[in-house]
This record gives structure tokens, sequence and C-alpha cells, in this order.
């Protein structure tokens, strides 16, 4: 069946729910073995394989979890997920240099990734361990200095406009949010 991928996935996601990592982790590792053909099949396969690294984390299994996430697509939608991950294994096994390394590569792969500005902090954070206080200070000051702008400008948005919920809400769900 078209959604048998999708079951299967919930399946070990509800496993996953429950704790019972080693059958949660046998349902993905099988899910992974199937024929994606659709781009939605191949994403849900890209979510196994970040499924089966969270749980090899979560059993203190960084190189099995590393190897797993370096599975996902890299052209697919979880990629950058994949490589934040695989920055927080690598922290966990106290290998900050490759740490920093995989966040770099997020920012360059995805310079527009959701993840970037908490990546920013945490290459800073990476940056202090590895006394490497030029390049920390260098990416505290850029990122604050992007930040305040963007602060200022939301706060110049809602100083223009007298009610925040209308300027949130667009006008044809104005009607229904009240």
């Amino acid at each position: 069946h078209d959604y048998a991928l999708h079951a299967q996935y919930f399946v070990g996601a509800c496993l996953t729910r429950k704790k019972d990592y080693p059958a949660a982790l046998e349902v993905f590792q099988s899910l992974i073995t199937a024929d994606a053909k659709t781009d939605q099949q191949k994403q849900l396969l890209d979510l196994a394989h970040l499924a089966i690294g969270r749980l090899y984390y979560q059993m203190d299994k960084t190189t099995e979890s590393i190897a797993e996430y370096s599975k996902v697509t890299r052209s697919g939608s979880e990629f950058d997920a994949a490589l934040y991950e695989i920055a927080a294994a690598y922290i966990k096994a106290k290998e900050m240099k490759k740490a920093l390394e995989a966040l770099d590569l997020l920012v360059l792969a995805n310079p527009n990734s959701p993840f970037v500005p908490e990546v920013q902090v945490l290459q800073g954070n990476l940056l202090i361990r590895l006394e490497s206080w030029g390049r920390a200070t260098d990416l505290f000051v850029e990122s604050r200095d992007h930040w305040v702008r963007v602060h200022q400008q939301m706060s110049q948005l809602l100083n223009e406009q007298r009610d925040p919920a209308a300027f949130f809400v667009p006008p044809r769900c104005a009607s229904t949010a009240r």
C-alpha cells in the first residue's frame, strides 16, 4: 500500500515513545531497506535514518549514531537536522573539533536553515572550549549585530501597527481569529 512505509514509521515512533528502543530500532532498520519510489517516501527514509541515529544516541552509541545520521540524503530536507545531531553526538563523545566541523558544514550547506541562530551560539561555545577566542568573539559579535537589527525591525513594525494581533493574522483569517 502507498502508506505502508508511513505506517511502519508510525509503529517505530510508538515503540520509541514507549522507550522500547531495541524494538523501535528493529522497525526503523527494516524500514530503511524499503524501495522508496516517491519523494515523500524518500523523505520518510531520511526520517528513519534520523530516528535510528537518535535511538543510538539515547543508547550511548555515538559512533553508530553519527554513522546513521551520515546516511541522510544531502539534498533532502532533513540534512541540516542530521548535521546538527551529528554535532550533538560529537559533543557527547567529547570531540569538539568534529562537532564544530559539522556545524560549519550545516551553515555552509544551508545558511537559511532554521537551526542557524542556535548553531551560531553553539559554534561560539565550542570555539571557546577550543580556546579559539578571536573566532568566537567574531562569531558572537556578528550574531549579535544581526539579531539586534532584526529586533529593531520588529520593534519598528510593531510600533507602526497599533494592534499586534492584526499585524500577525493574515486579513482572510482575521475574522476567525477573534
